[in-house]
């Protein structure tokens, strides 16, 4: 009886193992592999899934992780990306978004901010800027506006002052100048 192959008792050939199976020399049947490994047809022995893919016990072959998750070699499951991190289908980690950009958990990218907010590296959400600053899509912080302008909270850009009135840097309202000045 070779490796890979078994036979019953008093039978007069050997079987091939079916994939997802194996067996040493001389055996009279065939193992199944564990959870997290595979094997062809005719092993001698199972063989552990690479990081990035997952198996079921009894497996021929290893599946790959699907986008927003991510395994180790030798997974029987996939575990999911935490928020402010990404991956793609096959992932063996998960990547962190950069600033300006977030993610919920089990994503597949990184969204940009829409203006008016920020987010630091690795965040799951994006941050309003208050009054009297701004920001653009995709920004990684809010910028003062200048004096003679002023913005409310969540703001893409400032705006200027009518005549009559003013304000200093980073306001987010204006005020209105007395009479004589």
């Amino acid at each position: 009886r070779d490796a890979g192959s078994y036979s019953k008792a008093n039978s007069s050939s050997c079987q091939i193992c079916p994939a997802g199976t194996y067996s040493s020399y001389a055996s009279s049947y065939c193992y199944a592999c564990s959870a997290g490994y595979y094997s062809p047809k005719n092993s001698t022995n199972c063989l552990k899934c690479p990081a990035g893919t997952y198996s079921l016990s009894n497996s021929s072959t290893c599946t790959k992780c699907p986008a927003g998750t991510y395994s180790y070699s030798g997974s029987s499951e996939c575990y999911e990306c935490s928020g402010g991190t990404y991956s793609t289908k096959g992932a063996s980690s998960c990547k962190i978004c950069p600033a300006g950009t977030y993610s919920k958990t089990k994503s597949s990218k990184c969204t940009k901010c829409s203006a008016g907010t920020y987010s630091f590296q690795g965040s799951s959400f994006c941050t309003e800027c208050k009054g009297g600053s701004y920001s653009s899509k995709g920004s990684s912080s809010c910028k003062i506006c200048p004096a003679g302008t002023y913005s409310t909270v969540k703001s893409s850009k400032c705006i200027k002052f009518s005549a009559g009135f003013y304000s200093g840097k980073g306001y987010n309202s204006c005020q209105r100048c007395y009479p004589g000045y």
